[in-house]
C-alpha cells in the first residue's frame, strides 16, 4: 500500500509538474508574441512618423514651388498685358502676329511648369489644396488670355482671392494639419 501510495503521489506530482511546465511554456510564448507585437507596433509607428515627415517636408517644397510659379505666371500676365496694349494703342509698332514677345514666351514656359506642379499636388497634397489650386489655375489663365486680347486690366482680383485661398490651405495643412474642410469653412464665412 504504501508502494502504491507512493507511485500515485509520484504520478500525481508529475502530472502537476508537467501541466505547469506547459503553463509557463504557454505564457512564455505569450508574452513574446505581445512583445513582438509591441516591437512591431512601435516600428510601424516611428515609420509612419518618418514618412510623415517626409511628406511634410516635399509638401513643404512644392508649396513654395506652386506659389513662386503661380506669381512668375501672373507677372509674365501682366508684363504681357503691359506689351500688348502699347502695341495695340501704337499701331506702327505692332510686330507680325507669328512672333512672340518676350512677355508671350514668359506665358508660355510658365504655363507648362504650372501645369507639372499642380499634377504633383495631386499626387501628394491635402484635399484643400489640391481643391484650391484649380481657381488659382483659372485665375492665371484668365490673366493670360486678357493679355492675348488686349482687353482692359485693373490686376487681377480675381487671382488674388485665389491664391489667398490656397495659401490659408496650404498654411492650415502644413502648421496645424487640421486642413479638413478648409475650403467648406472659407466658402460659408465669405
Amino acid at each position: 500500500m504504501a508502494v502504491a501510495g507512493t507511485l500515485l503521489g509520484s504520478l500525481v506530482g508529475g502530472g502537476i509538474q508537467t501541466w505547469t511546465g506547459r503553463r509557463a511554456l504557454a505564457s512564455t510564448h505569450d508574452d513574446a508574441a505581445a512583445q513582438r507585437g509591441a516591437a512591431a507596433n512601435a516600428l510601424e509607428m516611428q515609420l509612419s512618423e518618418e514618412r510623415l515627415r517626409r511628406l511634410w517636408s516635399e509638401r513643404r517644397a512644392l508649396y513654395t514651388a506652386v506659389l513662386a510659379e503661380s506669381a512668375a505666371w501672373d507677372t509674365a500676365n501682366t508684363h504681357a498685358h503691359s506689351e500688348n496694349r502699347y502695341n495695340f494703342e501704337n499701331a506702327e509698332s505692332m510686330r507680325d502676329p507669328e512672333e512672340v514677345t518676350p512677355q508671350e514666351a514668359a506665358i508660355l514656359r510658365c504655363m507648362p511648369e504650372f501645369r507639372r506642379l499642380e499634377q504633383e499636388v495631386h499626387l501628394i497634397g491635402g484635399t484643400d489644396v489640391r481643391e484650391a489650386m484649380e481657381p488659382v489655375r483659372r485665375a492665371l489663365y484668365k490673366g493670360a488670355a486678357a493679355a492675348a486680347d488686349c482687353a482692359p486690366s485693373y490686376g487681377n482680383p480675381e487671382y488674388i482671392r485665389a491664391l489667398d485661398l490656397l495659401t490659408l490651405a496650404m498654411r492650415r495643412e502644413l502648421i496645424d494639419q487640421s486642413g479638413a474642410g478648409l475650403m467648406v469653412q472659407v466658402s460659408a464665412s465669405s
